[in-house]
């Protein structure tokens, strides 16, 4: 009888031991990040994947497709602020920011790309191009900002360009002083989702940082020169009084004797 009822007493439940178990563990049980808490470390962990990319990953970009004029003083790094639909970036460069009080071996060279006017575009490009004249960025020892209206073609070849195929992707670029596409920070997408993106928001903190990782990637450019090959042979040049030729260089840039490089059309 005994045995009978034995067999016929449910036994308990394993999830409700396994339930007990954990409430009596409870205290020892790792607790869970605030959702806010997650976001602001997703955040940071894809601003802190932008950084300057080695030598054998940079992009060779043709600095005659880019550059307003045709000459520019070499060594030189160069600032593209690509502008699609946003202006967050542009603002941000045109303003001091503690971020970019960067002391730097070399000048660099700003240049804004915009997409040509169009009928949908013209009062876009009206508002870029309307910019004060004394506008200037700050990282640059107030050089002033050329304004170009670019052809798609540029934006493709500098890997900026919307999938949908209808305006460049905003984002900062900086080039080395061989025109090697070493770093992009984006606005309004990838890592700059948070910073002009959906709606128009405005992360003022994440924008700061934005401007920071575009600090840190002049800085360790700025040493990178110090130490490169190009900067001995372009000494070397300048002590013999010569002219000369860019051994690394995207195209074919000569050099005067006062440093200046000559893009050829």
């Amino acid at each position: 009888m005994d045995a009978n009822w034995q067999s016929l007493t449910p036994e308990r439940p394993n999830s409700l031991k396994r339930r007990a178990t954990f409430e009596e563990d409870d205290d020892n049980q790792p607790l869970e990040s605030p959702p806010s808490d997650v976001k602001k470390h997703r955040q940071r962990s894809a601003i802190d994947n932008i950084s300057l990319v080695s030598l054998g990953q940079a992009w060779d970009v043709d600095l005659k497709t880019i550059l307003p004029h045709n000459q520019y003083p070499y060594p030189a790094m160069f600032v593209l602020c690509v502008v699609g639909s946003l202006t967050h970036h542009h603002d941000l460069l045109c303003s001091p920011s503690p971020a970019l009080c960067i002391p730097t071996s070399l000048p660099i060279h700003p240049v804004l790309l915009i997409p040509s006017p169009s009928a949908t575009s013209r009062h876009y490009y009206s508002s870029i191009t309307s910019t004060p004249s004394s506008a200037v960025l700050h990282l640059l020892t107030h050089s002033p900002l050329p304004v170009l209206p670019t052809p798609q073609q540029t934006f493709i070849r500098l890997g900026l360009f919307h999938p949908s195929g209808s305006q460049p992707l905003d984002a900062i670029v900086l080039l080395d002083w061989c025109g090697r596409r070493r770093l992009v920070v984006p606005f309004g997408w990838g890592a700059g989702k948070w910073v002009g993106g959906i709606g128009g928001n405005s992360n003022a903190h994440h924008a700061e940082e934005l401007m920071g990782a575009l600090g840190d990637g002049v800085r360790e450019l700025s040493a990178e020169w110090e130490g490169s090959v190009e900067k001995a042979e372009w000494e070397e040049r300048r002590a013999m009084g010569m002219d000369g030729k860019s051994q690394a260089g995207a195209g074919a840039e000569d050099y005067d004797a006062n440093g200046e490089m000559a893009i050829d059309e």
